[in-house]
């Protein structure tokens, strides 16, 4: 073989493979000469084909050209025998024109495209099969025309709402053509009334005071039956929470012995027992009397057991504070009382850190001559190193005086997932409501809302409307709500006035879907909902997830099928 000029270079020039070698010279293929100057031999690589050490080779991609190969992005090299990964694509994407892109469907998943059934092909990008529309009365569901039903706690088809049922008096029309507006239902007429289930037994119960004594009733709505009552009264308030860590809420009580004057309190607590709380109270505070008036309880050390913060408002004498009483086995214990006169309190976890900070507040009912003072509003954090309450951040005092905050409540106002704070003032019409939203590790000096002219000493906050933000209830002549919005920033508009009503509980009401407000002697909807959006929930005994609209279930399990129970959404 004679080396030719366009192939090889002129006879003479130099080398141009390595000698004896399997050699590629272009598209041609073979063995170099002895002396280096060409091929002895020479294929010729054609279309398809490209040389590599001297042997012609197909080609597995496009030379220099980027492309898909399966679920990843590849780039091939000059010669189309060797390509280099670029990225892969996720598990939602499919690679389609050299690109990932998102999936339309799940893959060789049996779908629903409006109301047809179809199959997706087997990458995600649209639908081998698709088939008719399932027609009037059907709805199609996991790819399959089904009978629409109502009262299977599915919307489905041309429903409006499913709650489980077809009885037209409740949140959802006996056709499920329409939600419906909840009526009412009656409570004992209590003070203080809170209704939640405090076994978690399915049963609601109702405590609150009435004639200085604390009361319990237990049932369904319309039929509550007195379960215990208090002995020895001079009962003024009351929280619950769980005090000795067995998952049942106890019962906190404040009592003033001697309301006309003597600034003589104490507070209590009975455990829940049984069916109801104790008869006798499993912890009294005894040798720190101070003008209880109110007591707060929530773990504030992160040990699982609730603690109790019993206040000494602007009212008692100069020489009395506020106290903490840390829960544990053997009951509360002193801990504390250097952190002021306050007058409410509420806790949450606002850092995020896994440990509830306590948000306190309070108001110089006497002025400045007398009394002692309030306590401005301040974030606190218990020190469990030092055995003392940490200052967090503190409310500015613009538009008042450091004791015009009479109530503060932690609540998610703006729906970030992080716990916000509301006060309202009792003293200064210019502090009013004000809302001061999370900045992430503690909260905002400046309020995102100040509404001017509201002036109360008794406030309730949370999610009335079931959108995921909370509100308040400021109660004073009337109770009025105040409702969150978020439409770029975040907002708060009175909506509702509720005439000589009081508020005691605002938020949705465990065991009682579209029941958010408790107020005067009745349990009241803001909005009627069949069950909590997104939330585990049981419609009679059918077991799933709310959906998003709170109309229905996604999905539902009938738990009786199996000779079962649903509790908190699962059959049990």
């Amino acid at each position: 073989f004679t080396p030719s000029t366009s192939a090889f270079g002129a006879p003479g020039s130099g080398g141009v493979c390595t000698p004896n070698a399997s050699s590629c010279l272009g598209s041609l293929a073979g063995t170099c000469n002895s002396a280096g100057t060409g091929l002895v031999s020479a294929t010729t690589c054609g279309a398809g084909n490209s040389c590599s050490a001297g042997a012609c080779l197909p080609q597995i991609c496009t030379p220099s050209a980027t492309y898909c190969d399966g679920n990843t992005v590849k780039l091939c090299d000059a010669t189309g025998l060797a390509p280099t990964l670029v990225s892969t694509c996720s598990a939602s994407q499919y690679c389609d024109t050299a690109q990932c892109k998102t999936q339309v469907c799940s893959p060789s998943a049996s779908v629903c495209v409006a109301n047809a059934p179809a199959t997706c092909n087997a990458i995600g990008s649209g639908y081998s099969v698709l088939g008719s529309d399932c027609g009037a009365g059907k709805t199609c569901s996991g790819g399959a025309c089904l009978t629409q039903v109502c009262g299977d706690g599915v919307v489905e088809g041309t429903e409006a709402c499913d709650d489980g049922n077809t009885s037209g008096s409740d949140a959802c029309a006996v056709d499920c053509s329409a939600q419906t507006p909840l009526a009412d239902i009656v409570l004992p007429v209590l003070a203080q009334t809170r209704v939640v289930d405090m076994n978690q037994d399915g049963v609601l119960d109702v405590v609150g005071i009435t004639s200085s004594l604390a009361k319990h009733y237990s049932g369904t709505p319309g039929s509550w039956t007195q379960k215990w009552t208090e002995t020895g009264g001079s009962t003024v308030n009351l929280d619950l929470a769980d005090c000795n860590a067995d998952g049942n809420l106890d019962l906190v009580l404040a009592h003033i012995d001697s309301p006309s004057g003597g600034y003589s309190g104490f507070g209590s607590m009975h455990q829940w027992t049984g069916s109801t709380v104790a008869t006798t109270a499993s912890w009294k505070e005894s040798g720190y009397s101070i003008w209880n008036a109110n007591s707060t309880a929530g773990d504030v050390n992160g040990d699982g057991y609730a603690d109790i913060i019993l206040h000494a408002q602007g009212m008692a004498p100069t020489n009395t504070t506020s106290q903490l009483w840390l829960g544990g086995a053997s009951g509360p214990q002193f801990a504390l009382n250097n952190f002021g006169k306050t007058e409410h309190a509420a806790i949450g976890d606002v850092d995020g850190d896994g440990q509830a900070e306590v948000l306190v507040c309070g108001v110089d009912y006497c002025g400045s001559g007398g009394c002692g003072g309030g306590t401005q509003a301040r974030l606190l954090k218990y020190n469990k190193s030092t055995k003392v309450f940490d200052v967090l951040w503190t409310a500015p005092s613009s538009g008042g005086t450091a004791g015009d905050d009479q109530v503060c409540r932690l609540a998610d106002f703006n729906g970030d997932g992080k716990l916000d704070a509301a006060m309202v003032s009792f003293k200064t019409s210019a502090r009013g409501l004000r809302v001061y939203l999370n900045t992430g590790s503690a909260l905002d000096l400046n309020p995102a809302v100040t509404i001017a002219g509201v002036l109360s000493s008794d406030m309730r906050c949370g999610d009335a409307n079931y959108d995921g933000l909370a509100d308040c209830a400021v109660n004073s002549a009337n109770a009025v709500l105040y409702q969150s919005s978020m439409s770029g920033s975040y907002n708060l508009t009175a909506t509702t006035t509720w005439n000589t009503a009081a508020v005691s509980q605002l938020g949705p009401i465990g065991g009682a879907p579209g029941y958010s407000v408790v107020l005067s002697g009745v349990m009241r909807s803001v909005k009627s909902v069949v069950c909590a959006p997104k939330a585990a929930t049981c419609l009679g005994n059918l077991a799933g997830t709310c959906n998003t609209q709170g109309t229905g279930l996604v999905a539902a399990t009938n738990c009786t099928t199996t000779s079962q129970t649903c509790s908190a959404g699962t059959c049990k």
